[in-house]
């Protein structure tokens, strides 16, 4: 980071956004995974119980929905890894931006 921009109001403005935008999203995704495990594990508890069962449609519809859960934990860190770039691009942009100000 630039030194000359630590102290003016755009620099601030623009690293407040962007911290707030990475605790947003964190912040989502942490909620969405913790979602996602209660549901991914609800499945497996259903699944053990119904194990047994004769109702085996039942047990092919959890073991289903438990992959289902898992290639959605899987997609939201993938996607989390992606917008955490984007968030970055975007800083860096604002503050070329912001560079290119000054040396004008």
């Amino acid at each position: 980071m630039d030194m000359k921009f630590k102290t003016t109001k755009e620099y601030k403005k623009i690293k407040r956004d962007f911290i707030k935008d990475i605790f947003l999203l964190s912040l989502i995704v942490f909620l969405g995974i913790l979602f996602t495990f209660v549901f991914l594990s609800s499945f497996i508890y259903f699944s053990i119980l119904s194990w047994n069962d004769k109702d085996f449609p039942f047990s092919v519809f959890l073991i289903i929905m438990s992959v289902y859960a898992f290639i959605v934990i899987i997609f939201v860190i993938i996607m989390y890894i992606k917008y955490i770039f984007e968030i970055k691009v975007e800083f860096d942009v604002e503050k070329e931006k912001l560079n290119q100000y000054w040396q004008i």
